[in-house]
């Protein structure tokens, strides 16, 4: 696009084995960076999504970002992060529930030291919403806060402490998905590689 812009497409589709219900996973993904080409002292992206998982029962889910980077002197950078989805969930008797998320981030990292974020997420997603003894919510939205500091100890370990409101589900990072596991306190994290 130029030496102020790039570009990032990708098209992902996995089909599950057959049986009773087809297990699908398909997504559209495309990204727009903008950012100087010489000093790189910021960046703006934007991003746009949207597919279907049909092994969450996901029928469609659409996605748009907007993120903001900005480099400092004496090493600082920060960046505010701000995502919106809307999703909806398709059960085997054609039952359906929509919902939508709000997400944003902010950072603060300083090289060589570490980086102390920032994350709220609201949802209206009715797994997600406190609900009364009998299952019927009691708030239309679920908000999650948490406060997060993480930082390179030596060359082979990493440190994360979290603080807060975390809301549980898949996660995916270059292709390797896992369970993110619901939280509601305070998670140190160590990892080190030998």
């Amino acid at each position: 696009l130029g030496p102020w812009s790039r570009a990032v497409l990708n098209l992902s589709r996995a089909d599950g084995p057959p049986g009773i219900r087809q297990l699908v996973f398909e997504e559209v993904f495309a990204e727009v960076t903008i950012a100087p080409p010489t000093d790189g002292a910021w960046e703006l992206r934007g991003m746009v999504a949207d597919g279907r998982d049909t092994w969450d029962f996901v029928g469609e889910r659409t996605g748009v970002g907007l993120a903001a980077q900005l480099r400092l002197p004496a090493a600082l950078s920060s960046e505010i992060t701000l995502e919106q989805q809307r999703v909806e969930r398709v059960g085997f008797s054609g039952f359906r529930q929509s919902y939508q998320d709000l997400h944003a981030t902010l950072a603060v990292t300083r090289g060589g030291w570490g980086t102390l974020g920032l994350t709220l997420t609201r949802t209206t997603d009715p797994v997600d919403r406190p609900s009364d003894l009998f299952g019927e919510p009691t708030a239309p939205s679920a908000l999650f806060a948490g406060v997060s500091l993480a930082s390179r100890v030596g060359r082979s370990h990493e440190v994360e402490l979290f603080a807060g409101r975390r809301r549980g589900g898949r996660a995916c990072i270059s292709g390797t998905c896992y369970e993110v596991q619901s939280l509601e306190g305070a998670e140190l994290r160590v990892t080190s590689r030998l």
